[in-house]
């Protein structure tokens, strides 16, 4: 799965049956690092240019989360991640590796 944040600040969701893999990609240059954090809060919350925490509750709503199947899986990936601290430790975000790509 991938959370796509486009030049414009737009988040859309890729490849949203993929629960193997997890990432955050940019289409826009490291430089406009600001500006990509404030348009993709509150999913999204920078904690540097590399590491992005989201939001699980906030993803679940976006609409490739329907049917509900996904949704299932998507806690599968979390519980997967929690024992490696990939997922905060209030149990409301998942750690994320973020791409810079232009």
């Amino acid at each position: 799965m991938i959370i796509l944040i486009g030049a414009d600040g737009q988040v859309t969701i890729g490849e949203p049956d993929d629960f193997k893999r997890f990432s955050v990609n940019v289409h826009s240059a490291e430089s406009d690092f600001p500006a990509t954090a404030k348009s993709a809060a509150p999913l999204v919350d920078f904690e540097n240019v590399g590491t992005a925490w989201v939001d699980i509750e906030k993803l679940k709503a976006f609409s490739e989360f329907q049917p509900q199947k996904r949704v299932a899986e998507l806690d599968t990936m979390v519980a997967a991640a929690a024992p490696h601290g990939w997922v905060s430790a209030d149990g409301k975000a998942i750690k994320s590796h973020v791409k810079w790509q232009k």
